[in-house]
């Protein structure tokens, strides 16, 4: 069987207008997410203290240490 290609031009697609509420939704969402991988990793983490997972989970994700501990302490 013989077959032929042929190459079809797509027009390039425009970009969708940016949507204002599901973007800070998603935001929201996902500022939840990193919260709980963060008091998750102080919690059961084994590499030293917990004061030193907070200071570095702290450091890595932006949140900061006071909020980190009142989250652990729920």
């Amino acid at each position: 069987m013989k077959s032929a290609l042929k190459l079809v031009s797509q027009k390039p697609s425009a970009p969708a207008p940016y949507d204002e509420q599901r973007g800070r939704k998603r935001i929201v969402m996902l500022h939840g997410h990193l919260l709980a991988a963060v008091v998750r990793y102080v919690n059961e983490g084994a590499a030293g203290t917990m004061k030193d997972r907070i200071r570095e989970a702290s450091d890595l994700s932006g949140i900061p240490r006071s909020l980190i501990e009142v989250e652990i302490k729920r």
